[in-house]
């Protein structure tokens, strides 16, 4: 409505073209995945109000899926299903706001096996492996600016990455993150906006992304992985049900592929 209702030079209509990514990242001893939602920003600042609103319905401080579900402070004093019942109203809200997903997930046995090979050409190829949160991290921002171009998405409106506080990680994350806005013969540099990391209580979107990142995570863990016969859980339906939400990993498979592009650069630079 923003758009209808504002000249194109009005700066309602700049907050409405907006492009934000809230991002998140959770781990097990099968998977490490960095996950985020993505759209535009009136879509996340709705949907933070109804968050809030669901907050206090429910007496919560945060809904955090990973404690949710292990009955841990604040849902220690809750039965299975309460907790399913807040599990379907979070994940509902998400589903129901016009935002996408989009998950990188790591196939952590299969990294570990390969981390000695990636270090030996990580000076080469620019990256980080001495985590698969930053492989991850970094797939994850070119890959959500990508289907935003391919989407013919607003134009050429960068996108504000914001993800959450990780002081092991987001130092390292953030030169990572320079480093591709100096290199050369990037076609998605125009969508690379400003980048935070901020808590969960200051941004609630992150909430959000939270949720997203420990189901596609344990999709993967889970089904992908341990080919758990029952499938995916009921949460994952929900989102999967809107066909907006997508998995995009590095099994033993893709991981072999990176080591040989990461070989022959640096052959080709050897030559060079």
């Amino acid at each position: 409505m923003s758009l209808l209702a504002h000249s194109p030079k009005d700066e309602a209509r700049v907050f409405a073209m907006m492009i934000a990514a809230y991002n998140d990242e959770s781990g097990d001893k099968r998977t490490f995945a960095v996950s985020g939602l993505i759209g535009i920003l009136p879509e996340f600042v709705e949907l933070e109000r109804l968050w809030t609103l669901k907050l206090e319905e429910h007496c919560l401080p945060e809904f955090h899926a990973a404690k949710c579900e292990a009955r841990l402070e604040p849902f220690n004093a809750y039965e299975r299903e309460q907790r399913d019942l807040f599990q379907r109203d979070f994940c509902g809200l998400i589903a129901a706001r016009k935002i996408w997903g989009f998950c990188t997930a790591i196939w952590q046995a299969a990294y570990q096996e390969r981390w000695g090979e990636f270090e030996v050409h990580r000076v080469v190829s620019a990256g980080d492996f001495t985590h698969p949160y930053f492989l991850a991290f970094q797939h994850q921002i070119e890959w959500l600016c990508k289907q935003v171009d391919n989407g013919g998405f607003a134009h050429n409106e960068p996108i504000a990455f914001v993800f959450d506080q990780q002081k092991e990680f987001e130092g390292r994350a953030k030169v990572l993150y320079d480093a591709l806005l100096q290199a050369s013969g990037i076609d998605y540099k125009h969508r690379l906006g400003n980048i935070s990391f901020d808590s969960r209580f200051c941004q609630i979107s992150l909430q959000a992304a939270d949720v997203w990142a420990y189901e596609s995570r344990k999709y993967v863990s889970d089904v992908l992985i341990n080919k758990h016969p029952s499938g995916a859980r009921w949460q994952f339906e929900i989102f999967g049900k809107t066909k907006r939400f997508g998995i995009r990993g590095f099994p033993p498979e893709q991981l072999d592929e990176l080591n040989l592009l990461m070989k022959n650069k640096t052959a080709d630079s050897n030559i060079s």
